[in-house]
């Protein structure tokens, strides 16, 4: 059986808050830890080395200037332009753990101007939004690059077509703009998007600790049909189903360490059996766990 939760993220190097996993001119890949007592949750932040895609691993509350805060967790992507002040929150007891890639505002240039991407080509802010869906392939994608690179292995063809592909992947499907909202329809779209964001938060804070459907809509004070309605609408995904993919974006982590049964990363993932975790792996990810660790194991030893 695996540590407790709180401690099962912690590594010998944890206590840096950035670690550059690769150095490359197109994209930089970095690893970013920043527990609970770090003085960055006390001060305002600023994104000084570049174009920022990040990849969270737990859930913060981020509030970027000129915008409102949100729930970050591994269901979504943040996006920082280049010399952007935000502040973060405290969610999970664990802080704010995440990978993150670094992008030359020339790659991004020539996204924008292919006929992948809608987003605008201007060197000083090419994201328009925030946060987006994250898939899940891309989130697999983005934690098995990191293993090899931790690995210790520098195979640069490989990764660097796989980091093209990844952030061609993301930054084709960025609208150019913010959605632009119906006057009569403001108010009660904010009203449920605040709403979806409060559900999500008490999710994310946690997703191994049961909860009941009434726990949730009690501690929102709405009815049980407002909330699954309004979170399924706005999310694509019921509260369970999030919940579960939840648990397992977060179970990767595990999944990549071989020094990590299987078994164990089941169970302490919330699964009643290691059959019953690889099959609902297998149906998010389309591949089974044994299959990804043996993936990163052969790329990681080119």
């Amino acid at each position: 059986m695996l540590a407790p939760l709180d401690s099962v993220v912690t590594r010998p190097h944890a206590r840096t808050a950035v670690r550059m996993l690769y150095r490359w001119p197109q994209i930089q890949v970095g690893r970013f830890d920043c527990w609970p007592d770090d003085a960055r949750w006390r001060r305002k932040n600023r994104v000084e080395e570049g174009h920022v895609i990040a990849f969270p691993g737990r859930a913060v509350e981020i509030t970027q200037d000129g915008d409102r805060p949100t729930i970050t967790d591994p269901h979504r992507l943040v996006f920082y332009n280049r010399h952007q002040a935000y502040r973060r929150a405290l969610v999970s007891r664990d802080g704010d753990h995440c990978l993150f890639l670094v992008v030359s505002p020339d790659l991004l240039d020539e996204i924008a101007r292919s006929d992948l991407a809608r987003i605008g080509a201007v060197e000083h802010r090419p994201f328009a939004i925030t946060t987006s869906p994250s898939r899940p392939e891309d989130y697999l994608e983005m934690q098995a690059i990191a293993a090899i690179l931790e690995a210790g292995s520098r195979p640069d063809l490989e990764i660097q077509e796989r980091l093209v592909r990844l952030v061609t992947h993301v930054v084709s499907r960025l609208p150019d703009r913010p959605p632009r909202r119906r006057a009569r329809r403001a108010a009660t779209l904010r009203a449920h998007e605040e709403l979806v964001e409060r559900a999500r938060a008490i999710l994310a804070a946690d997703p191994y600790r049961p909860l009941a459907l009434e726990d949730i809509a009690r501690a929102l004070a709405v009815s049980v049909f407002h909330l699954s309605h309004v979170f399924a609408g706005h999310t694509g995904l019921g509260l369970h189903a999030y919940r579960d993919e939840l648990r397992l974006r977060g179970s990767l982590e595990w999944v990549l360490d071989e020094s990590i049964r299987l078994t164990d990363v089941a169970l302490t993932a919330g699964y009643a059996s290691s059959s019953h975790f690889s099959d609902r792996f297998r149906r998010l990810y389309g591949v089974a766990p044994s299959r990804v660790r043996a993936a990163v194991r052969v790329s990681a030893a080119i």
